[in-house]
């Protein structure tokens, strides 16, 4: 997953009453899918909400080189939507941050 603003994810989940925590949802799939090859399906089953979002959540997992756990990010998406976007932003900005200093240590 791309490095995002904590801050502007917030802000804008706010603003737009919503909206942008749809957005960045299905951006977010689908740098996982490309990624990391992690088989969320299409974002039209978003309305299908449980399972979708527990395929969504295993996705963020393999994305997060485990430091987000499935069930973790599964129930803070349901309990804390927010704080569960946060977060789940915050580990995969941490995954993406060692992605170039762990291809660095492949190389040498």
């Amino acid at each position: 997953m791309n490095q995002r603003s904590i801050a502007s994810i917030v802000l804008l989940s706010i603003l737009t009453l919503g909206i942008y925590f749809v957005v960045w949802t299905v951006k977010t799939k689908n740098e996982m899918n490309e990624r990391h090859a992690a088989q969320i399906p299409t974002a039209w089953l978003m309305w299908v909400p449980f399972w979708w979002a527990w395929k969504y959540c295993a996705g963020v997992e393999r994305a997060t080189d485990g430091k987000m756990s499935q069930i973790n990010a599964f129930l803070l998406l349901h309990i804390f939507p927010v704080v569960g976007q946060v977060l789940i932003q915050l580990k995969a900005n941490e995954a993406a941050a060692a992605q170039p200093a762990r291809a660095q240590a492949l190389a040498a």
